[in-house]
């Protein structure tokens, strides 16, 4: 598509490249690296060689050099964001563009890997600029996006900057997801609130992300939306506010308009003393550009979009299979444990996608709830089956359910009743072919997580292996590693970096440690139902994979809970920590898929096993 000039950055850039406006793009750089806990997502730079704070990790074949990596940032701002991933990778070349480098340092005061140029994105890329990068990034550029086609645009320009096999990330603002956070329920914010009603249908182009950089040609599209942190909210809103005051006082300085800006802004400072905020969430789309070959593929085959190549999978499907008799692949649900939401998840998740396996999976509504006192198992489980499952059955899909840690209780309850073969007799689509638990409480029904620790108290949960073996009570672990607020029903993970990622690279469960958001008391007090596992229809499809190097839960109590289920399981040990997803995804993933296969051959023999990875 050729240039159009009426697009250009210099004509729609709102806001001021004063001294204040720098220092509010400096601040933002720095609270969104806290809040995301990275400047790369971890699911690129397991791709890239590994930073130099991480370097003593093994590399491989396919991790590129850092002297031959270059990372492009565009609409770089002062350059910050290439600033902070210089640290991370000082010997790569970093290329900042921007349509002004007015707000960036003399070149003399930066790291001498990083190179800024001037570059309108709306316009054609120049020739030295095309297929020369390993990623390229763009954070923020909302205001000077109208709809989808602009952002088709962007998309396609970015896209041919990248080498093949290169990764494209998108740090944005999902506007539609604005909402207000307050300290107190009954505090009172009315601006505030009718600025959020008049959000309403602003910038939807963002949800649309991900579709947009499939109808371009990438490939492994995914979003993730980042769940708001309690303390930095306050941050993040002032530096918004800043923003808006910022436009009033520029570009829109003795208008009307700029008078109702700033107007507005005073008066949500006001509000915003009183313990309110308004968050507005960020989401990272990321996207990878085809191979060659597959680029070449494509167009011979009239450009197809986001085919997916099976790679360690086609061997399990042809010995399974007759070619071209292989059954529908399930959809896999993933339910996430206590404190963890979706994004946790994302190597798992990408192990799965790329061998073709669609996933779904929701953060439970405990989970960081504005109102956890009134949260409860059974109310996860009906979230589950209600928003996640039955949306899929009805639609004619089948589904594997995979629970994680909390997530066995209310995942396998949710499931009950809406197995293929109780579907079918009730001659409804659909149905779940079987359930996974990895790392995961399986107890019966009238139980929860606290009926499960010695003494039921929360002090004693999961506690040192010694203590479950005598039978005591006392706890040295839980106290030293759980805070619970009495006051709103909250508990807290003080040390979850040894509890839960105690074999995950540092990087990367620093990432996970950010992730986590508070769980409310009540859900991990109460019974979430009768569990789908003990039901004569999925005997021979129920697996658990076990954790033996387990910090969260012990082995030992993991092999407590099969035992007393009272039913066969299919059971596969692994040397792995609380969240394989994360230290072991390719294993785990593998598992997954082994196990599927299985539940969906024909012959597969309903008589369970065990197999033990030590």
């Amino acid at each position: 598509m050729a240039p159009n000039p009426s697009r250009g950055l210099a004509d729609t850039y709102v806001l001021n490249r004063d001294y204040k406006a720098a220092s509010r793009l400096n601040y933002a750089q720095y609270l969104w690296h806290e809040s995301l806990g990275f400047d790369l997502h971890p699911a690129i730079t397991s791709h890239l060689a590994p930073p130099i704070a991480t370097s003593s990790t093994t590399n491989t074949s396919t991790n590129i050099s850092q002297r031959e990596m270059r990372i492009a940032d565009i609409a770089c701002g002062t350059a910050a964001w290439l600033r902070s991933v210089s640290h991370d990778f000082p010997h790569a070349t970093l290329d900042g563009f921007d349509v002004s480098l007015a707000q960036c340092p003399p070149a003399e005061w930066l790291p001498k890997n990083i190179h800024l140029r001037e570059w309108n994105l709306f316009d054609e890329p120049g020739q030295d600029m095309l297929g020369r990068y390993d990623v390229v990034h763009v954070r923020l550029i909302f205001t000077i996006v109208r709809d989808e086609e602009d952002a088709r645009r962007i998309v396609a320009n970015l896209m041919r900057l990248l080498k093949p096999e290169g990764r494209l990330q998108w740090d944005e603002l999902d506007v539609q997801g604005t909402f207000l956070m307050k300290a107190q329920e009954s505090r009172e914010a009315p601006v505030m609130q009718g600025w959020v009603a008049k959000l309403k249908g602003v910038g939807m182009w963002v949800r649309m992300l991900t579709e947009v950089m499939g109808e371009m040609g990438l490939e492994d599209a995914e979003v993730m939306q980042v769940p708001e942190r309690t303390d930095l909210a306050r941050q993040l809103f002032d530096v918004n506010l800043g923003r808006d005051e910022e436009e009033a006082v520029g570009r829109l300085k003795g208008t009307e308009q700029g008078e109702r800006m700033l107007r507005r802004v005073r008066e949500m400072e006001e509000e915003s003393a009183g313990g309110v905020v308004i968050c507005t969430p960020k989401v990272i789309c990321t996207a990878r550009k085809p191979s060659e070959r597959q680029l070449v593929g494509n167009t011979l085959t009239g450009n197809m979009k986001n085919i997916r190549i099976i790679v360690t999978c086609v061997a399990l499907f042809q010995s399974t299979f007759a070619l071209g008799n292989a059954p529908e692949l399930p959809t896999i649900v993933i339910v996430p444990g206590a404190w963890h939401s979706p994004e946790h998840y994302f190597k798992l998740r990408d192990v799965l996608h790329r061998a073709d396996y669609d996933t779904v999976s929701k953060r439970n509504p405990s989970c960081n709830s504005v109102s956890p006192n009134d949260q409860s198992a059974a109310k996860d489980a009906a979230f589950i089956r209600n928003e996640v499952i039955l949306p899929l059955l009805d639609s004619g899909k089948t589904v594997v359910l995979a629970s994680h840690s909390y997530g066995g209780l209310p995942g396998a309850a949710a499931a009950r009743g809406l197995s293929v073969a109780e579907r079918r007799a009730t001659r409804q689509p659909g149905g779940v072919i079987g359930l996974l638990f990895f790392s995961a409480l399986v107890a019966q029904d009238g139980k929860s997580l606290l009926s499960l620790l010695p003494n039921q108290q929360f002090d004693t949960w999961v506690i040192e292996r010694a203590s479950i073996i005598q039978g005591t009570t006392k706890s040295t672990f839980l106290a030293a590693n759980f805070v619970v607020s009495q006051e709103n029903g909250q508990l807290d993970v003080a040390n979850a970096r040894n509890v839960f990622y105690n074999l995950v690279p540092a990087a990367l469960a620093q990432f996970a440690v950010n992730l986590i958001r508070p769980q409310s008391r009540a859900s991990l007090s109460t019974p979430a139902g009768i569990p789908a596992w003990q039901d004569p229809v999925f005997e021979g499809r129920r697996a658990y994979w076990m954790s033996t190097k387990d910090q969260a839960i012990p082995q030992i109590a993991q092999e407590s809970f099969l035992q007393n289920s009272g039913v066969a399981w299919d059971i596969n040990r692994f040397p792995s920590d609380h969240s394989a997803f994360l230290s072991y995804p390719q294993a785990l993933g593998s598992w997954f898929i082994q196990t599927i296969i299985k539940w969906q051959d024909d012959s597969v023999n309903n008589s369970s096993g065990t197999s033990d990875t030590r």
